[in-house]
């Protein structure tokens, strides 16, 4: 008995690794008009994929006061990506997250793309970020 419940958890660790996510690429951290953002980027499994329409990768971008000290979830975030053959996609909102706004990608051509990420936080600003991200 207790050898086939170590058989089935085996065998169900190996049929949920596909569902389990990537670990993250950093894309970076710049600084604009006083606001800190960090950006990731992170593949999804197959199983993910399918369910979420196609989609390759996930977004994650945090804002923070430029001391550290606070995290910014109150206002407009948006992502246009440039693929590598030239093409921009529309701008597509991010949603909120536990403290960091995501959406999903469609990177589905090897190159290099453009995230550009647009916000409007609680301040009423318009701030621009770019990060390049290299797919083999």
């Amino acid at each position: 008995m207790q050898r086939l419940s170590y058989v089935l958890v085996c065998l169900l660790s190996l049929l949920l690794l596909p569902v389990l996510p990537a670990a993250a690429d950093n894309l970076g951290s710049q600084v604009v008009a006083g606001v800190q953002v960090q950006a990731r980027i992170s593949a999804v499994s197959p199983a993910q994929a399918v369910m979420g329409g196609g989609r390759t990768h996930r977004l994650s971008v945090q804002f923070r006061t430029v001391d550290g000290k606070r995290t910014l979830t109150k206002g407009l975030v948006a992502v246009k990506l440039q693929y590598p053959d030239g093409h921009t996609t529309p701008a597509a909102k991010l949603e909120l997250v536990k403290g960091s706004f995501v959406g999903d990608l469609l990177l589905n051509l090897p190159g290099t793309y453009q995230i550009r990420v647009a916000c409007r936080l609680l301040d009423g600003h318009k701030r621009q970020f770019s990060f390049p991200y290299t797919r083999p």
